[in-house]
Order: C-alpha cells, then structure tokens, then sequence
C-alpha cells in the first residue's frame, strides 16, 4: 500500500475507558469491553454497542459526547452482544441489534427501549434507517433482507436475497438505491423502496464486509482480500446464471488456489502474489494487511478503513495514509471531517484526528528560498 502523510499532519490518539458511571462502578476488566458498532446523535452526541468476549453474555447501547469518550452513559441491554446500531436523521430514535437476531427500538425522549426478541431470526451484523426514518432496514447470517417499519412494530418485507451471510448495508445519498454486501464478494443494488434488483457487482471472491456510498454512483466496499475498491454502481447487471458443471470448476479452481495459497506459505514468498482480477467499474484504491471490514465517509468526502487487525487507512486525493491502533478495530465514525472515532476491541474508543501547524517567518522564507 502507498503510505502518503501530507505535510504538517499528524495524528492523536486519545484512549478511553470503556464504561464510566456517576456512581463507583464495580470491577471491570477494560479489555473484556468490546465496542462493536458507532453511530452519529446529533450536536456532538453519539451511540455506541459494546459487547463483551463471550457473544451471548448481554450487551450495552450508551450515549457518549464526541469530546470525551471516555464517558459512556448506559442508556439500555441487550439479551446478547450488540453487533451494530443506527440512529434516525433527527436522533429521535436509535436501532440496534444483537447475536441473537433481536431488534431494540429506543426512543431518546421517553428513553423507553423496546426489545423485539429474534425479530431479524439471526445474527445481523448491520441495521441502518430508510431515508424518511421510518423504516429500519436489517440484513442477517442466512442472507435474508428486512424492513422493519416503526409505525407498527413488525416486519413489513424480507427478501431471501442470497444464501451467503449479508455484511452490510448502506443507502445512496438520493435515498433511491441500497446497497447490499455479502459473504460471496457480491455488492447487491436494490431499488428503495421497491427492494427490487438492479443487479449485482461481484468485487472479488472473499467476503465483502462493507460498504458506503461516497457518492450518488460511487461506492467503497472492503473486502475480506485486504483490499479496499471504489465501485461505480452503475455497473451493476444481473447474475450470470452458472450451470452445475460450471459450480463444480468453480469449487475445485478455489479448493487449487487455497492449495496453492498454503504451499506457498510453507515454502516462503518465492514469487509474487497476482493481482485480484477485477471486473469493468470496480478499483482497487488501497490494499491492507487484513481483512478490510468498516467503512467511513465523511462530509467532506474523506474515506476511512478499518482492518481487524488495528489498522486504519484515510484515502483522500489520490494518497493513502495508514496508522494502527493498539487494539482490533471493530468500528469507525467521523466525528467531524478532521476527527475519527474508533471503537476497539480492548481499549474502548479511541480518537484520531490532524493537527496543522502555522509556517513560522523562519520556515516560510525557507520555503520561498528553495522555490
């Protein structure tokens, strides 16, 4: 990966404890909080899920201030660990899911939680609100798709979209398409609301694990390869129908790659690995060392990846510039355009933001002496 800081930037990373209460807490292990999911409340406020080592132990939604996120404040439990939540444009309401495939609407002014047990059946790894908040959007491990409307509590549409697990999810900025992540590399664009077909985008043959609009026909998707792809939506066309033969050829050139892959780690690095082949409107923009699994965008269109492994990638210009965490990252959201916030696997949220320095008179007639 091209590493590229741009001058006079650097980066500050702030930890912070896991829980913080008004009243003495009991004895908490810090690196047994796992934060799993961030989302934005509005005025510098946000949401975030925390889970502990063992998924089916009860897990927490808290509301933390974007300028000291060492104070998280327990708004409501979970029955199992919290795998991601999502908060409606006018921070009214928040959705978040869990382990199990239960659904919890809370509703900030009364802070009344309503737990809807297995609603979504499964594990669901992402929720995000429809464009007018009035619909929670879900996909879950068994590939099925769900709208869940607020109005009247329950399901109001599921889809059997694919047989792999879906990943993630992500709306455009019209509000007239979502886009859906598997287990198979495949981004599915759906019409909204319609959740009609548009087509699919295949991005590479591991798991694509999220996805974000940068723009109205751009996407970001990160992949299980280690590679980060900007895909152009437009591109996407129905599935090529394979016939059982051509699934047998699939299976054994994959079963011969893995082989191959594990022959080579044992002998050592003799060659170099070859380029994932990529379709037409599909771009790799960065490659990693792990898998690649969250996404950010902000405002201004800055683009942040996240690996498991504690690495962080922003994109933006053309450069790339990379710094890692001490911990995995399992959740990424920017604060502001100049601020990132991280939720880590051992040690809570952390931050990372630039720092830019004023040109002393030394420095800028240097700068004009050299020119």
């Amino acid at each position: 990966m091209k590493n590229c800081i741009p001058a006079a930037l650097a980066i500050a990373v702030m930890t912070a404890p896991a829980i913080a209460r008004d009243t003495e807490p009991e004895s908490v292990d810090a690196e047994s909080i796992w934060i799993t999911s961030i989302a934005p409340l509005g005025e510098g406020n946000f949401v975030a899920g925390s889970a502990t080592g063992l998924l089916l132990r009860p897990g927490t939604v808290s509301k933390f201030s974007g300028s000291d996120p060492s104070q998280l404040e327990p708004l409501y439990e979970h029955p199992a660990a919290v795998w991601t939540v999502a908060t409606s444009s006018d921070a009214g309401l928040i959705a978040s899911a869990d382990y199990k495939g239960n659904l919890v609407i809370y509703e900030m002014g009364s802070g009344q939680a309503k737990t809807f047990d297995q609603a979504l059946e499964r594990w669901c790894q992402k929720v995000i609100f429809s464009p007018d908040d009035q619909t929670v959007v879900a996909g879950n491990e068994s590939g099925k798709l769900f709208t869940w409307s607020v109005a009247d509590s329950k399901v109001s549409k599921s889809v059997e979209l694919t047989k792999a697990s879906i990943t993630s999810l992500a709306f455009s900025p019209s509000g007239d398409k979502l886009a859906v992540t598997d287990g198979d590399g495949i981004v599915h664009v759906m019409s909204w609301p319609e959740l009609e077909s548009k087509g699919v985008i295949p991005v590479g043959e591991e798991t694509a694990w999220c996805v974000a609009f940068q723009n109205e026909s751009s996407m970001i998707v990160g992949s299980g390869d280690r590679k980060l792809y900007r895909v152009d939506s437009a591109v996407a066309a129905p599935p090529k129908e394979t016939t059982p033969e051509e699934k047998k050829e699939a299976e054994k050139a994959k079963s011969a790659k893995e082989s191959d892959k594990e022959s080579d780690e044992e002998d050592g690095p003799e060659k170099e690995e070859q380029a994932t082949p990529t379709q037409p409107g599909v771009e790799m923009i960065a490659e990693g060392t792990d898998w690649i699994t969250r996404i950010a965008v902000s405002s201004d269109g800055q683009i942040a990846a996240s690996e498991v492994s504690g690495k962080i990638h922003f994109a933006s210009g053309g450069s790339v510039t990379t710094i890692g965490a001490d911990s995995g990252v399992w959740a990424i959201c920017f604060g502001s355009p100049g601020r990132l916030l991280v939720g880590t696997r051992k040690n809570g949220i952390v931050s990372a933001g630039q720092q830019w320095a004023w040109n002393t008179s030394e420095s800028a007639s240097s700068d004009e002496d050299s020119e």
